[in-house]
């Protein structure tokens, strides 16, 4: 009988030691746990154990998961960078424009040294001077005045071929231009009497100029009579492209019996490009107020050569009927305009 008291108090002693040992192992586990009742939880210390014939309950403790450790990714291998003595250090974008615009406000510009009010005012560079100020002649031929300009000259080449008479002549002609309203000129044909000629511009806008123009035919190398003419020239430019040049001029034929004859020339000229340009001329004329005479031509030409204040090298050709003759003629010429002064 005692051997048997003695074997039900051992497994209850190892019973309770084994409960004891499991709620010291849930109370580490979990942070926070329900204490059973009657049981007072000091921190830091063991929960104590529950009195004796109290099991404690294992499902009212949380049971806490237990978490994977993190995989351990394979790092890329280091990048092998340049060393600081190998490569000079680059500033960014932003940061260079800042430093720039410090040291540009940082620069004081040097005030220039004015020795008048008006220097002061003036451009510090001023433009340079324009060498043909006051004496320009236009390059395009619809815009051209009805005399020269100051300086220049022009030396006309012609060749002059009657188709019907099979005739070539050759005249040329010289004019100077003295000032912007006054040239003089002379021409002379090679198996001709030379002509010595003058024109004046008594008024000039920009649309129209009036002159009075003068020449004068010498018999030096034939026997013939002298002629002297006089009229007045018009030249009107309605738009920049367009020129129209007309006259009334009247020829006086001194011999024993003076004959005049009134001719009044036209030449309508257009420029195409600033350069090239093409045209109408004609004119018509009566002798003794009886018999007339007139022709009728087309011309076209091209400015090769120029610069910004006149012409250099001009072209031109002309295909002109003589009425009265019943002359057809085919000209070329060519035109030099060279600068004096």
């Amino acid at each position: 009988m005692r051997a048997l008291v003695r074997v039900a108090l051992t497994l209850a002693l190892l019973r309770a030691s084994a409960a004891q040992a499991q709620d010291a192992r849930q109370t580490q586990d979990a942070p926070q746990t329900q204490d059973a009742p009657g049981v007072e939880v000091v921190q830091g210390e063991a929960p104590a154990p529950p009195p004796q014939g109290v099991e404690a309950d294992a499902s009212e403790a949380p049971s806490r998961p237990e978490v994977p450790p993190p995989p351990t990714a394979s790092l890329p291998p280091p990048v092998a960078q340049a060393r600081d003595d190998e490569r000079p250090p680059v500033a960014h974008p932003i940061e260079q424009h800042r430093v720039g615009r410090r040291r540009r406000a940082a620069r004081v510009p040097e005030a220039p040294i004015a020795r008048t009010p008006a220097e002061s005012l003036a451009s510090p560079i001023p433009p340079p001077p324009d060498p043909y100020a006051g004496r320009r002649y236009a390059v395009e031929a619809a815009r051209r005045p009805l005399t020269l300009a100051g300086g220049v000259w022009r030396l006309d080449h012609v060749l002059d071929w009657n188709v019907l008479a099979f005739a070539l002549e050759a005249p040329n002609t010289l004019t100077a231009g003295l000032t912007n309203d006054v040239e003089l000129g002379v021409a002379w044909p090679w198996t001709r009497d030379p002509t010595v000629f003058g024109t004046v511009r008594v008024f000039s806008s920009d649309v129209i100029d009036i002159g009075v123009r003068a020449s004068a035919r010498i018999p030096a190398i034939t026997t013939g009579d002298t002629v002297v003419r006089a009229g007045v020239p018009v030249v009107i430019r309605p738009v920049s492209f367009l020129r129209i040049a007309a006259a009334l001029e009247i020829d006086l034929l001194l011999t024993s019996q003076i004959s005049p004859w009134a001719i009044v020339p036209l030449q309508i000229t257009a420029n195409v490009t600033p350069r090239f340009f093409l045209g109408a001329q004609g004119s018509a004329g009566w002798l003794d107020g009886r018999r007339w005479t007139g022709q009728v031509g087309l011309f076209l030409g091209h400015t090769v050569s120029a610069t910004s204040g006149h012409p250099i090298f001009e072209v031109r050709w002309t295909t002109s009927y003589m009425i009265e003759l019943s002359d057809f003629h085919i000209t070329a010429a060519i035109s030099f305009f060279p600068r004096f002064w």
